[in-house]
Order: C-alpha cells, then structure tokens, then sequence
C-alpha cells in the first residue's frame, strides 16, 4: 500500500510546451485536459494552500475551489500575462490567504 504522502509526490510531469493547449482545452470543457490538469498540480496547490492556513480540512476545501474555479474561468486566463500554472498557484495563494484571518483575509 502506498503512503499518502508517497502517493501525492507521484504527480504527471506536462512539458511546458503543453500546457497552453492543455489549458485551451480545459477552456473548452475537455474533461480530460482538465483531469490531467488536475493531476499535474493538486499537490502543489494543496501544498501552497495547507502552507498558508495551515488546516488540512480548510486547505482542502479551499483547493477544490480553486480547481472549480480554473474548470469556469480557464477561457478567461490571458497567456501573456503568464504560465497556466503560475495562474492556477497564484489564485490558491490568494484564497488561502483570503481565508486566513492570521495573513490578513478570514471573511
């Protein structure tokens, strides 16, 4: 049986040539494109989120959010701004602290 923790360092390696037709497709509503989104960055967003509040359950909750969030406004991102992924991490970032009345947030 393989740890949880082991489990969630196993993650999908997308080249960086990918991922904007990775995110052109989620944008679509492949679900696949999404599913290896997903794949590709749960731990870290979940990472970054549990960093900041510092709850499991909270980081969690918060990470799904994020994920239904890039599912709805994946045609919305702007690559010229930046990376699909630098996207993703830098809106968990900001719920996690939004969420955390110790960083500043806590609505």
């Amino acid at each position: 049986m393989v740890s949880e923790t082991r489990r969630l360092r196993e993650v999908a390696v997308i080249p960086a040539a990918r991922w904007p037709d990775l995110r052109a497709a989620v944008a679509r509503g492949d679900q696949a494109a999404f599913g290896a989104l997903y794949d590709a960055t749960a731990s870290q967003i979940f990472g970054t989120v549990l960093g900041v509040v510092r709850d499991r359950s909270q980081s969690e909750e918060i990470t799904q959010e994020v994920f239904i969030d890039v599912w709805r406004h994946a045609a919305r991102f702007d690559p010229a701004t930046g990376s699909a992924r630098t996207w993703i991490l830098t809106m968990a970032h900001r719920r996690a602290v939004d969420r955390c009345p110790s960083v500043g947030g806590g609505q």
